[in-house]
């Protein structure tokens, strides 16, 4: 809900919100300023299509991206690139040779070419950048503008391009391998004293977006903490509960705005639970999506065990069911280390003493997408006050923000909208005035 996350790569001075950064392809790539990413992978695809945002529909963007890891039979950057071109455009308009150049940071070799080609009563300037990746793929970054659009632009999709970063082969010191490493150490700092400190907590939610005028109100809610045994998150019988036992319950209960004229509103409750020793953890997220009477549930039951003799690794099984047509979806996986548990997502850095690590990463359950799957959340600190984090298919990161005494505060996530902490009458007197229902 809060999170999703970014290295900070500022060579050319770029908004580090528009540093996109995906495990899923390996690549992090500064974007140009004035983009938005319109798709991502699993969203009809397995490319990020990034391009300029505008104002409306009815003018064009100027500029687009596509980024895409594709099967390559070439070993060098250029037979990738001759690859891509041979099947992408006519014979007559392969170029040859193509530009050599390094990429951003570890002296991985690309090639680039540039071609144009008739679009109507215009011309169409298309680049092409390849560099070879692990295991027999290729990074594809192709830029789409016009002969006649600025030179900025050229210049800055030029620039995009140089900023690539292949995250198959990091260097020891920065890659992931490193960062799993730190994020590992952060959560043995998590004693049982650490972790109930968060006991009887209560902090009131703001959702907005903030570019409107005035602000446009999205959902609002709590987060709390209490001492609590497995038990009470109330799993369905049968969802393989581990063993009764006390731990710390994280309990979230929100409210967002699908359409106020429509009245359509989606109530989210989430209790998530872990022991002390974080080896275990159960957790029940239900969302129920409210239009006048009618009532369409879905709820997701995750249940982590500890590592066994039948389960020498550990196990997550996590059951998926409801929605219109009542579908139930069972995966059972074996969870990566180092775990971040569910319920520690908004409170690992307000639990951790002394200062953070600059970076660090770990395995989470991602359920932004229709097939909730493992992904990897990184989190890269900017300055004591920031820290850009992001997971999952997101690609852009959220900027989290932290008051003096480093607990958290506020999330900026992409596109703008802020999650912060409020107070219950700024955010009643907010929704009435905005004709919002609040329950």
């Amino acid at each position: 809900m809060l999170l999703h996350l970014l290295s900070v790569v500022t060579a050319l001075g770029t908004d580090p919100s528009l540093h996109l950064h995906s495990d899923a392809l390996g690549v992090a790539i500064d974007l140009p300023t004035g983009g938005e990413v319109i798709r991502r992978p699993g969203q009809g695809g397995s490319a990020f299509l990034i391009r300029q945002a505008t104002a409306g529909e009815e003018v064009p963007p100027s500029w687009s991206l596509l980024l895409e890891s594709i099967t390559a039979a070439g070993a060098t950057p250029e037979s990738c690139l001759r690859e891509v071109l041979e099947a992408r455009l006519p014979a007559d308009l392969v170029p040859e040779p193509f530009d050599p150049i390094v990429l951003s940071l570890q002296g991985r070799p690309a090639a680039v070419a540039w071609v144009e080609r008739p679009a109507g009563d215009r011309t169409a300037l298309l680049g092409w950048m390849a560099a070879p990746q692990a295991l027999g793929r290729c990074l594809v970054v192709s830029a789409v503008t016009t002969t006649d659009a600025p030179p900025s632009i050229i210049t800055a999709l030029e620039a995009s391009m140089a900023t690539t970063r292949l995250l198959d082969s990091d260097r020891p010191e920065t890659g992931l391998q490193a960062d799993l490493a730190r994020g590992k150490e952060a959560l043995n700092l998590l004693s049982e004293e650490r972790l109930r400190s968060l006991s009887r907590r209560q902090e009131v939610l703001r959702i907005y977006d903030p570019t409107t005028t005035p602000p446009t109100e999205l959902g609002y809610g709590t987060l709390a903490y209490e001492v609590a045994r497995s038990s009470d998150v109330g799993t369905p019988v049968g969802a393989g509960a581990p063993q009764d036992q006390e731990g710390l319950l994280a309990t979230t209960h929100l409210r967002f705005v699908n359409d106020a004229e429509a009245g359509t509103y989606t109530d989210r409750v989430q209790t998530c639970w872990v022991s002390w020793d974080l080896k275990s953890e159960v957790w029940l997220d239900s969302a129920t999506q409210r239009e006048g009477d009618v009532r369409t549930t879905t709820e997701e039951v995750g249940v982590r065990v500890p590592p066994s003799v039948g389960t020498p690794a550990g196990q997550l099984l996590v059951v998926r069911q409801g929605g219109d047509h009542g579908a139930r979806a069972t995966t059972t996986t074996v969870p990566g280390d180092p775990w971040l548990p569910r319920g520690l997502r908004w409170a690992i850095w307000d639990l951790i003493g002394g200062q953070p690590p600059a970076r660090a990463a770990w395995f989470v359950w991602d359920d932004s997408t229709a097939t909730p799957r493992m992904t990897i959340r990184h989190d890269r600190w900017e300055g004591s006050d920031t820290c850009w984090t992001w997971a999952g298919v997101e690609g852009l990161p959220t900027a989290l923000r932290f008051d003096s005494n480093g607990q958290w505060s506020s999330a900026r996530r992409p596109g703008g909208v802020v999650i912060e902490q409020s107070d219950q009458e700024t955010v009643t007197r907010r929704w009435q005035e905005a004709g919002l229902r609040l329950r």
